[in-house]
């Protein structure tokens, strides 16, 4: 299926000159410590942008992309209240049906938008087809939301990037101990396989327990 997999993004996660281009572009530092565990959302869309899967021509097309960032829009003074967030997203799906043939071939079963934030919750539900069709990609603390479908939306990994950190004991370090154990255990265990071997044969019988002496 990955082979024949491809994936339409809408124009905006490409268009600088849109007044909200902020919201629809990748981010420009994705590892700015401010983002936090919001990482996964803007990381998400710049690796989508740089796979293989994109496809310039929607006709083939498994699946569409949202590129809107709900964590963009609630740092945005323009729109950043839950009520807002969820009139801009209703509005630009909308534009979306409007403009583009394929929303409505599918009611938008085939599209997907990724949420990281926890008003992000409520960015649907001015859009019933969005909140009820459409695929949420969600990294989410709970996944027993309301609006958290589970036979459609999928679970992403929250990931908050840390500082490079010089490591006490390095995962080579940690290999070399074990694999030195692991030899020493081995030894033991042929030397204790060659001590069976000679007395089973009776060639040869190597013991350290005391013997009593004859009566």
């Amino acid at each position: 299926m990955l082979q024949n997999l491809k994936i339409f993004v809408y124009p905006d996660a490409l268009n600088s000159s849109s007044p909200f281009a902020n919201v629809f572009l990748p981010h420009p530092d994705p590892l700015d410590p401010k983002l936090g565990n919001y990482f996964s959302e803007h990381m998400f869309k710049i690796s989508l942008l740089r796979s293989r899967f994109l496809t310039s021509d929607p006709v083939k097309a498994s699946f569409f992309f949202l590129p809107f960032s709900i964590n963009a829009l609630r740092n945005d003074p323009r729109v950043r209240s839950e009520a807002l967030i969820a009139d801009f997203v209703a509005q630009y799906t909308t534009r979306i049906s409007q403009e583009y043939e394929f929303w409505n071939a599918s009611g938008g079963s085939n599209h997907f938008y990724v949420c990281c934030h926890s008003v992000g919750r409520e960015a649907a539900l001015k859009h019933p087809e969005l909140q009820n069709n459409a695929i949420q990609v969600a990294c989410s603390s709970s996944y027993f939301q309301r609006v958290y479908t589970a036979h459609k939306d999928v679970g992403l990994a929250q990931v908050w990037p840390r500082p490079l950190e010089e490591v006490p004991n390095p995962p080579n370090a940690r290999t070399h101990e074990v694999r030195s154990k692991k030899v020493g255990r081995v030894k033991e265990e042929k030397a204790g396989a060659r001590q069976f071997a000679y007395c089973k044969g009776g060639k040869e019988k190597e013991t350290t327990e005391p013997t009593s002496a004859s009566p």
